[in-house]
């Protein structure tokens, strides 16, 4: 309603397959600003791999984070937007709208976050991704209450805002 926002992923019209990794690259770092890195549950001490990669890929865009960790004890301020600073995503969207108008503002944020380094590669997400595979039970399970399975002694909470807030 007052920015232009381009999902990608399965929730999204636009894909970026691992093989097209460098195409995707370059199309984010030509045709966007910011790089939204909305987390589905929001849990403590929780970043999503996806906003790393942000660093990691020297992506010249400005991460706009939501999730329940406290993101400055990651990564120090003036290196990324979160939405919690704002009251509604009307605000939120006004502010990136004023911020991608200001040229030297958004370039003080990108150069803030290029001193961040971050080293991923292929053999360290091949890692990842096996150390995923190891330590997910292939078995059948049955979870009767999957709310309370997964949102467990507070560590992580459903979003109470709707989606019009976000």
């Amino acid at each position: 309603k007052y920015i232009d926002v381009d999902i990608y992923g399965a929730c999204g019209r636009h894909q970026c397959p691992k093989s097209q990794k460098a195409v995707c690259e370059e199309k984010i770092n030509t045709s966007y600003r910011f790089y939204l890195s909305f987390e589905n549950s929001l849990c403590r001490d929780y970043v999503s791999e996806k906003f790393f990669r942000v660093f990691a890929k020297g992506l010249r865009v400005v991460p706009v984070v939501r999730g329940g960790t406290d993101y400055e004890k990651f990564f120090p301020k003036g290196t990324f937007i979160n939405a919690a600073d704002f009251p509604n995503a009307t605000q939120l969207a006004l502010y990136l709208k004023k911020l991608s108008e200001n040229p030297v503002a958004y370039a003080k944020i990108l150069k803030e976050k290029d001193k961040l380094v971050s080293h991923e590669n292929n053999i360290l997400m091949d890692w990842c991704d096996l150390c995923d595979k190891v330590h997910v039970d292939t078995k059948t399970k049955i979870i009767p209450d999957i709310k309370a399975w997964s949102h467990y002694e507070g560590v992580c909470s459903v979003p109470t805002d709707s989606n019009e807030d976000y």
